[in-house]
């Protein structure tokens, strides 16, 4: 299994940070690549294209919650597969409030069913709560609900004339390969919100856990003595900006200092990929098939 890191910003990018997106790419017995897209901030698309992933061998699209720079580049992922000539079927997993707002993002965008060449189907993050299902090309994925939009609720809640049927759904996942686990944090709730994640995580080979609203001092006291192999941080707030990756990672290491030990811990960049299986070779530079455009 390998990740790669699209982007890296928070809901604000920056002059060298992207939005939101990471890649995890696996290849099945037979030697197929295939990709899972967790979260598809603004330009994934392009982003996916220039770090040469190719849009026919997108098995999956997670969206963690219904935040714009989660779903942003939703679309014209869906729009690129359909003019690659995809045939097979996309599996689209988002909360059960986003579905049907995603399905008429897309009509409003005349991609309809029909017209697109490739099925897609739709799976509810509510209905994958300690219910995994396997996803094409064999990886094991469940969901986790978190208290991200609980602030949503709240402003929500203080302007009554607002009619709505929000759910405030948010969630964390997990992926599983085989021996190898992935948990990816989605967003969380406050500087110490990995918190609610403890009774999910266990074990964990590789942690993606978000910078915009986890304090880094919070994180490490959390992966204190936790079986976590390796730690990934992104979706950086912009108050990080200008601090070395270096020093990021010390306040983690600084935060577990008096609890216990801890993995490694890795500050991302947008374009870097990590590789859960030693010695495997990164997938990132796969040189695309030619295709030729009707």
């Amino acid at each position: 299994m390998q990740l790669c890191f699209l982007g890296t910003a928070s809901g604000l990018p920056e002059q060298d940070r992207f939005g939101q997106t990471v890649i995890v790419s696996k290849e099945d017995e037979e030697g197929r690549l295939g990709h899972y897209i967790l979260d598809a901030g603004d330009g994934a698309s392009s982003m996916f294209a220039r770090n040469g992933f190719d849009h026919r061998e997108i098995h999956a699209i997670v969206i963690s919650h219904m935040h714009g720079d989660h779903h942003g580049g939703f679309l014209q992922l869906v729009k690129s597969c359909m003019h690659y000539d995809r045939t097979e079927e996309l599996v689209v997993i988002a909360p059960e409030e986003g579905i049907p707002a995603l399905k008429m993002y897309l009509e409003a965008s005349y991609l309809y069913d029909p017209l697109l060449g490739f099925p897609i189907r739709w799976v509810s993050m509510k209905d994958l709560v300690r219910q995994p299902i396997t996803l094409p090309g064999g990886i094991q994925f469940e969901s986790f609900p978190n208290s991200h939009l609980d602030s949503a609720r709240h402003r929500l809640a203080a302007h009554s004339s607002l009619e709505h049927n929000r759910t405030f759904e948010s969630y964390s996942m997990s992926l599983l390969d085989g021996e190898t686990r992935l948990v990816y944090s989605g967003n969380l709730n406050g500087p110490a919100g990995a918190d609610e994640l403890a009774a999910f995580i266990e074990p964990c080979d590789v942690f993606v856990c978000e910078l915009a609203h986890v304090n880094p001092t919070e994180l490490g006291r959390f992966l204190a003595n936790k079986r976590i192999g390796i730690t990934a941080i992104a979706h950086f707030h912009p108050k990080w900006t200008g601090m070395p990756d270096e020093a990021i990672v010390k306040l983690v290491l600084d935060g577990a200092a008096s609890h216990g030990e801890i993995g490694t811990v890795m500050s991302m960049r947008d374009g870097q990929c990590l590789t859960t299986s030693p010695g495997a070779q990164f997938v990132r530079t796969r040189q695309l098939v030619p295709h030729t455009f009707k």
